[in-house]
């Protein structure tokens, strides 16, 4: 639909990431409040429910009638067995300056989200910070996180949409590897309990940054290649995503095994910043960003 629907439009697809982590974080939410007052039964029916709303939004997204009409080929059963002439055509495109840029970026900034979706609790538990305010940050991070990914078309009026790409994706590292460094400090408030102010500040502050970074992934890929041809581009970054989110998780849980567990922060954190310096010096020398405002 980024290709197609909204061509790949950094402002357009900023908004379709709002939607996306607004859903995210509401829909949950309101399923629980409806399991929680009403019962299982009500709860699975307003989950449903949410799903049901899902498809009928997809089916009132416009099809161009190139699509359409590429819709009406007699369908066979063998197409959809994997060919090795789709993948060798697929990891081809990598060629592209700015694929492998998506591809490059979408590596290093799953070092920051390898971490925070695995041993980023665990440490925060090692601190005595129970799992409802663990909740709480990641939860108030993901709606910091809407409310940027609207400013991404602005944004990139003032810095080019790929340097604006690694300089988030960078932030979005440093804000997670540092955790170890932040301690536990909190206030406590009458009526709302304990706040863990430097957590809590730092993880909203990487929510922001997470909520330029998605967007612009999706739209300079899109941007780059052909309308037929950015199907290709999303298969290629989810494989990646997929490839990195099994792979950081195993190392740093490795390092933390040797070295222990806050050594494991700064040296996938490391890893990834390592990374974006090389990719920036690439982005530099090549002459496909020399003059990309």
């Amino acid at each position: 639909m980024v290709g197609t629907a909204l061509k790949g439009h950094s402002t357009y697809t900023g908004r379709l990431s709002f939607a996306l982590r607004l859903g995210g974080f509401l829909g949950p939410w309101i399923c629980g409040i409806a399991w929680h007052q009403f019962g299982p039964t009500i709860g699975f029916f307003s989950i449903a429910v949410w799903i049901g709303l899902g498809w009928i939004a997809g089916w009132l997204v416009p099809v161009e009638q190139k699509i359409e009409s590429e819709a009406k080929v007699s369908f066979r059963l063998g197409e959809l067995m994997p060919r090795w002439a789709d993948y060798v055509a697929t990891f081809r495109m990598i060629t592209i300056a700015s694929v492998a840029l998506v591809v490059a970026v979408t590596f290093m900034r799953q070092t920051g989200s390898g971490m925070q979706l695995s041993f980023y609790p665990v440490w925060l538990n090692q601190l005595g910070i129970t799992a409802a305010d663990i909740g709480f940050m990641v939860g108030c991070s993901h709606i910091l996180s809407a409310s940027t990914s609207l400013s991404v078309g602005a944004a990139t009026r003032w810095i080019a949409a790929h340097w604006l790409l690694v300089i988030t994706i960078a932030i979005s590292v440093i804000t997670i590897a540092i955790t170890p460094l932040l301690g536990a400090d909190y206030v406590d408030l009458p009526g709302v309990g304990k706040i863990y102010f430097i957590l809590f500040g730092v993880i909203c502050f990487r929510g922001l940054a997470q909520g330029f970074n998605m967007p612009l992934m999706m739209s300079i890929g899109m941007q780059a290649v052909a309308a037929h041809e950015q199907g290709k581009i999303v298969a290629l970054r989810i494989t990646v995503n997929r490839l990195t989110s099994a792979i950081i998780p195993l190392l740093m849980g490795a390092i933390a095994q040797v070295f222990g567990l806050e050594v494991s922060f700064y040296i996938i954190g490391g890893i990834g910043l390592l990374g974006l310096f090389f990719i920036s010096i690439w982005m530099l020398r090549s002459p496909s960003f020399a003059n990309k405002k």
